[in-house]
């Protein structure tokens, strides 16, 4: 089904996206998954957001406080994306530069945010590996692509470990749009200091976020 309020009125990719051979839509509102690690299934952690697959979390496990913990920003549809390739440490080195100049193997134009009911990070959430609306320069055919990434999608493996950098972006000129735990939107600019928005990804790490 398409739902409208999962949709933000600025998205141009407003259709269904056909994927699996199902009519299926997109969604502009991501969860916050964490700052990189999303998910381990070998013994059920997950990340240091606001939720991971499996998850019991109560108010008690934000630790920097609800008003210092994102729950939500928004994300583009069909995104592209590369899954399951690299290696962990050109992914490392390239999280440090800010690109993702490495090898991989399956790699999509438009797959990311296509599918509400999938429940995936790629589908429905966002890590705060980058800041907000953060190109993410990743190059195939000749082109040049801003892209997602996760190592692993969730469910597919028993054993791999779910890493993601998957950016909050909107088509707001230099902001997104976020929900915090406690409730409240707030409009982030795409400037904001990175480790202030790693801090706001993370749940316990230790830094309340003040002004910001």
């Amino acid at each position: 089904m398409r739902i409208p309020v999962y949709l933000c009125p600025s998205e141009i990719n407003d259709r269904a996206s056909g994927a699996d051979n199902l009519q299926q839509y997109p969604v502009n509102y991501g969860a916050n998954l964490s700052t990189w690690m999303v998910y381990n299934p070998s013994n059920g952690v997950g990340g240091d957001g606001a939720f991971f697959p499996n998850s019991k979390l109560n108010f008690r496990d934000f630790t920097d406080g609800t008003s210092s913990t994102l729950a939500f920003s928004e994300i583009k549809s069909f995104q592209a994306i590369l899954k399951t390739g690299g290696t962990l440490r050109r992914v490392f080195q390239a999280i440090l530069s800010r690109s993702l100049y490495f090898g991989g193997s399956n790699f999509e134009v438009d797959n990311g945010h296509t599918e509400w009911v999938e429940g995936r990070v790629h589908q429905d959430g966002f890590t705060a590996t980058f800041t907000p609306n953060q190109k993410v320069a990743y190059v195939s055919g000749g082109k040049t692509y801003s892209i997602d990434y996760t190592s692993e999608e969730e469910g597919d493996s028993a054993t791999g470990i779910t890493y993601a950098a998957v950016t909050s972006r909107s088509f707001h000129t230099g902001i997104v749009n976020a929900l915090l735990m406690d409730g409240s939107v707030r409009t982030v600019s795409e400037n904001t200091d990175l480790q202030v928005w790693r801090n706001l990804g993370a749940r316990n790490d230790g830094q309340v976020v003040g002004k910001w």
